[in-house]
């Protein structure tokens, strides 16, 4: 009777460690796949990013057995998207303030009288001041603008199978100019140097652009009002990184050189009030940026699948060593068009010129755009953010100091764009020869 209970319970332990085991391996397998197998191992098989496999309670069914396919893999939109789809709309919209927003006023110095900052112009359009120097000979003249800015998305992020453009960014660019005054035409060249870098909330990852563009403007002054317009065309080198949803680590890279082209157009009048100076403006701006396809290099995934069919060693390792797919990224034109109504109110007080600056911006940018989930769930995911216009306003200081020396400071902020805050520091110099 004793062996016959010492049996039972034997055979009880021998059932009950047989079924933890079980659970456990199962249970650690998919614990481990969460930030375990990269998203495109390929223990999924090659058709696992194009939905075609059997995607049931998370496990992607194979022929011999089930691989487990990490949630946010699953459930990854914007956070599986690469960051040049979800953020260069806005790249855009900064590129174009910064670029064209000096050479505009370079133009808008044509009305500028000697007692409003001795023929030079500081205004912004979001992300960039210019100033433009006085003839230095015959009518030639030289430029040159720096701005340094900060911008966020601050939509809400909470986790990655949730859709969020949330990013924080910051830009530079360095413009510069060289013209030609005949009578009331001006005719000019210009370049600059745009360099940007945002880290994204959605994937974890970075876009980064650096690149230069050539343009050329035209500006004729009447009795009262200015009038130009001016084009340019360029290449910005581009580099992504994101998260591999399945790893959890930053190990998907990509980069590609994006077409450049920008076009603008603008009018603004001049009215002298004792000392007081008026510039009401309208103004167009548009940045065209064209990013070809590439491809998103996926880093070697080193953990363990277990035993697949059609697949050997770590995590599906194939025979040339690599057990990941690298994702085909498709081509996209993101574009950023605006149209610009302000004033500028200046005065000279001795030395410095002290102005304010507001304007109203009706935008048109294209927003992010977030690859098809593999599976769809419950949440209510956040739409992109559609910013379809914004106030700006601005103030700053022009320093006059002797007969060869023009410098000015400002600040300007971005008011009420859907879920962004951009703000700029700016700082200019000019030396008259």
């Amino acid at each position: 009777m004793k062996q016959t209970r010492l049996l039972g319970i034997a055979l009880l332990g021998m059932f009950v460690f047989t079924l933890v085991s079980n659970l456990y391996t199962k249970d650690a397998r998919a614990a481990a796949s969460v930030y375990g197998l990269s998203c495109t191992n390929k223990a999924y098989s090659e058709t696992h990013n194009s939905n075609t496999d059997a995607i049931t309670f998370g496990y992607v069914n194979k022929i011999v057995g089930d691989v487990y396919v990490g949630t946010d893999c699953l459930y990854g939109g914007a956070s599986k998207t690469n960051s040049s789809a979800i953020v260069s709309g806005d790249v855009a919209l900064m590129a174009a303030n910064a670029i064209i927003g000096g050479i505009n006023n370079r133009i808008e110095a044509l009305s500028n009288s000697d007692d409003t900052g001795a023929h030079m112009s500081y205004n912004n359009s979001g992300s960039g001041i210019g100033f433009a120097a006085n003839r230095i000979t015959g009518g030639l003249g030289i430029w040159m603008n720096y701005a340094d800015s900060d911008f966020d998305n601050d939509q809400t992020f909470t986790k990655r199978t949730t859709d969020s453009n949330k990013y924080d960014g910051s830009s530079t660019a360095m413009t510069y100019g060289l013209d030609k005054q005949f009578g009331n035409f001006i005719v000019g060249v210009v370049g600059s140097n745009f360099d940007t870098d945002l880290a994204l909330s959605s994937n974890g990852g970075t876009y980064k652009a650096d690149g230069d563009t050539v343009g050329a403007y035209i500006g004729l002054k009447t009795s009262i009002l200015t009038i130009s317009a001016g084009m340019g065309s360029g290449e910005y080198d581009i580099k992504t990184t994101r998260v591999d949803n399945g790893t959890g680590k930053v190990s998907i890279s990509g980069s590609a050189t994006a077409d450049v082209e920008y076009s603008h157009y603008a009018i603004s009048g001049n009215m002298n009030r004792g000392k007081f100076n008026f510039t009401p403006r309208i103004s167009y701006k548009n940045v065209d940026i064209d990013t070809p396809a590439f491809t998103d290099i996926v880093a070697n995934d080193s953990n363990t699948a277990g035993n697949v069919a059609g697949t050997t060693g770590s995590g599906g390792l194939d025979a040339t060593g690599k057990n990941t797919l690298n994702v085909n990224v498709i081509a996209n034109s993101s574009s950023s068009s605006s149209t610009e109504v302000g004033i500028k109110v200046l005065t000279k007080l001795g030395m410095i010129s002290p102005y304010l600056d507001l304007a109203y911006v009706s935008e048109d940018t294209t927003a992010a755009v977030y690859i098809k989930e593999l599976k769809t769930d419950t949440v209510a995911e956040a739409a992109a953010t559609n910013s379809d216009g914004y106030g700006l306003v601005g103030f700053g200081v022009n320093l006059n100091v002797g007969s060869f020396i023009r410098g000015g400071l400002s600040y300007y902020s971005i008011q009420s764009r859907d879920d962004t805050s951009a703000s700029t520091v700016m700082g200019s110099l000019r030396i008259q020869f």
